[in-house]
Protein backbone atom coordinates (compact mmCIF):
# COMPACT_ATOMS: atom_id res chain seq x y z
CA UNK A 1 0.00 0.00 0.00
CA UNK A 2 2.82 2.11 0.74
CA UNK A 3 4.78 1.53 -2.82
CA UNK A 4 0.89 2.90 -4.58
CA UNK A 5 0.54 6.04 -2.32
CA UNK A 6 4.18 6.64 -2.97
CA UNK A 7 3.69 6.36 -6.61
CA UNK A 8 0.46 8.36 -6.86
CA UNK A 9 2.39 11.22 -4.60
CA UNK A 10 5.23 11.17 -7.03
CA UNK A 11 2.68 11.44 -10.15
CA UNK A 12 0.44 13.90 -8.63
CA UNK A 13 -2.20 12.01 -8.89
CA UNK A 14 -5.14 11.78 -6.23
CA UNK A 15 -8.65 11.10 -5.79
CA UNK A 16 -10.63 13.37 -7.96
CA UNK A 17 -13.04 14.18 -4.95
CA UNK A 18 -10.13 15.37 -2.53
CA UNK A 19 -7.88 18.28 -2.92
CA UNK A 20 -4.56 17.69 -1.43
CA UNK A 21 -5.33 19.92 2.11
CA UNK A 22 -8.44 17.51 2.70
CA UNK A 23 -6.12 13.66 2.12
CA UNK A 24 -4.04 15.21 4.55
CA UNK A 25 -6.55 16.47 7.28
CA UNK A 26 -8.42 13.39 6.76
CA UNK A 27 -6.69 9.88 5.90
CA UNK A 28 -3.57 10.96 6.77
CA UNK A 29 -3.76 12.61 9.93
CA UNK A 30 -6.15 9.94 11.06
CA UNK A 31 -3.00 7.64 10.58
CA UNK A 32 -0.50 9.81 11.87
CA UNK A 33 -3.11 9.44 15.00
CA UNK A 34 -3.70 5.88 15.11
CA UNK A 35 0.94 5.40 14.94
CA UNK A 36 0.72 7.57 17.74
CA UNK A 37 -1.51 5.59 19.90
CA UNK A 38 0.53 2.41 19.55
CA UNK A 39 3.64 4.15 19.95
CA UNK A 40 1.38 5.42 23.78
CA UNK A 41 0.90 1.46 24.02
CA UNK A 42 4.25 0.26 23.46
CA UNK A 43 5.87 2.88 26.05
CA UNK A 44 3.26 1.68 28.41
CA UNK A 45 3.84 -2.41 27.95
CA UNK A 46 7.77 -1.11 28.51
CA UNK A 47 8.89 -1.10 24.81
CA UNK A 48 9.20 2.00 23.73
CA UNK A 49 10.22 2.55 19.92
CA UNK A 50 13.59 4.25 19.76
CA UNK A 51 13.36 7.83 19.27
CA UNK A 52 14.62 9.37 15.72
CA UNK A 53 14.34 13.26 14.62
CA UNK A 54 11.91 13.26 11.26
CA UNK A 55 12.76 16.64 10.97
CA UNK A 56 16.42 15.65 10.37
CA UNK A 57 15.77 12.78 7.89
CA UNK A 58 16.60 12.68 4.79
CA UNK A 59 13.52 11.82 2.80
CA UNK A 60 13.83 10.57 -1.10
CA UNK A 61 11.00 10.38 -3.07
CA UNK A 62 10.68 6.55 -3.91
CA UNK A 63 12.47 5.14 -0.52
CA UNK A 64 9.78 3.47 1.32
CA UNK A 65 11.81 1.29 3.38
CA UNK A 66 15.23 1.82 5.38
CA UNK A 67 18.42 1.54 2.92
CA UNK A 68 19.68 -1.83 2.86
Amino acid sequence: MLERIDASIQENKRPQTLSIEKMIQGPLSDAVMHVGQLLTLRRLAGCPVEQVSYIKAEVHAGQIRPKK
